[in-house]
């Protein structure tokens, strides 16, 4: 029973020292909180639509629009990164607030789901398309079957001649 109670003692001090160890984080250096912007900006593009990626830019041009602005989005990055937040969460946090224009590879849901879906789609649609067409358009005429034996199709010249001689005749009744 001694044993027992003294292992309990033993985990108990060890959870106790565990949590205190956890709580108690050095602060982020100005120096690591940078890095650690680079490498969440790195694959971001600025709002303000300077073209950049928003780890370039230091445009501070949208006082009305403060999500529009490399500078104000920095610092809130900051403000979040001092208060522990994990990158992941800074990165969904930029997403939830200035949108997801930041990205440069659009999540895969949603309507951007149709982007990544039905481009591809509507392209392989268009070549099948594309393929019936050009297979009627290139096929033989048929065998004309006239009096139980088999005729060549008439040839461009006398289907011509035929219709416009209808046309003639269909014109003059119509003065008549």
């Amino acid at each position: 029973m001694i044993c027992r109670s003294t292992l309990i003692t033993v985990v108990t001090f060890l959870l106790v020292v565990a949590v205190a160890a956890h709580g108690q984080t050095k602060p982020l250096t100005d120096e690591e909180i940078d890095k650690r912007i680079f490498t969440i900006t790195s694959d971001m593009r600025c709002p303000c639509a300077c073209t950049m990626t928003l780890e370039r830019c230091e445009c501070n041009d949208h006082p009305n629009e403060p999500w529009k602005s490399a500078f104000f989005i920095k610092n809130e990055m900051r403000k979040w990164m001092r208060q522990g937040k994990s990158d992941e969460e800074v990165r969904d946090l930029l997403v939830k607030n200035a949108g997801e224009i930041l990205l440069q590879a659009p999540t895969f849901q949603g309507f951007n789901l149709f982007l990544y879906l039905g481009i591809p789609a509507m392209s392989l649609a268009g070549l099948a398309l594309v393929f019936v067409v050009a297979r009627r358009l290139t096929a033989r005429p048929a065998l004309v079957v006239t009096g139980g034996t088999a005729a060549a199709p008439e040839t461009r010249d006398a289907l011509v001649e035929r219709y416009r001689t209808r046309i003639e005749e269909e014109l003059r009744s119509l003065w008549r």
